[in-house]
Formats: structure tokens, sequence, C-alpha cells
């Protein structure tokens, strides 16, 4: 997170602005107060422990619980947002599970068909027909 973002998120709110930001959560109990002008923080889920572990790193999902623990204390508000890639697309009732748990939303968003800054397909990106067949049983 970058040092001036308390600066840059108050700059937002002065000028009215709705003001969210992205997070996998780590650093959430290290700038905690940074959060709590913001309209919502939007946590990454990716799946159950394991999965979510394999996308984001070994012990991202408890650290994800530790921040979400960490907003709901501070009454932050907060959503899900959920990655869909070819690791997780069979798990969306569990993200759906697990967000309902916390009584929070889900948004689903597609993985990149590129890889960031490059010219090379996202080995991650499941082909559209696998898009197609969760979308439809998402909705």
């Amino acid at each position: 997170m970058r040092d001036d973002i308390a600066q840059i998120c108050a700059c937002a709110k002065k000028q009215g602005l709705y003001v969210s930001l992205s997070t996998s959560g780590i650093l959430i109990p290290e700038r905690i107060e940074v959060l709590s002008s913001l309209d919502v923080v939007n946590l990454s889920l990716d799946g159950p422990r394991d999965i979510h572990d394999s996308i984001r790193g070994s012990g991202s999902f408890g650290k994800m619980k530790e921040a979400l623990d960490l907003l709901k204390k501070r009454k932050i508000p907060f959503k899900f947002i959920s990655v869909l890639s070819a690791k997780n697309l069979e798990y969306t009732e569990d993200i759906i599970a697990i967000a309902d748990e916390y009584y929070a939303r889900v948004s689903f968003q597609p993985a990149t068909l590129r890889m960031l800054y490059k010219d090379e397909p996202n080995p991650l990106a499941p082909d559209k027909d696998q898009y197609r067949r969760v979308i439809h049983k998402l909705i």
C-alpha cells in the first residue's frame, strides 16, 4: 500500500467521491486507520482456504480472515471480490457460502485473457465456454 494512501483517500472523500480500495487484506492490520474513511473495502476471496492459498500464496486465506475480522470489529464496510480463473471456477458456491457467512456481497470478475503488461496469454484464464457455464450457474 502506498505510504500516501491516507492522503489520497482523504482528498478523494473531500471532493465528494465514493472511495473504495481493493486489497488482499495482508496490510490491513498495519494500515487500518486509512480504511475507516473509505466507503467500502473490496477484499479478495478466491475460494475456500486451499484454493485461495493456491492462487494468492500460502497463508493468504488466514491473513484475509484476520483482516475481515478487524474490518467487522471496526464496522468498516466491506465486500468480496473474486477473480474467476481456471483454479476456482468450480468453487463459486463455496465463495458465495463464505460471503453469506459474513452477510457480505461478492462480485465476480473474469481473469484477464493476457498477462498484465505482457502480450502473453494468461494460463489461468478459462475459455469462453467455461465462463459461460459458470455465469449461467451464478445467474
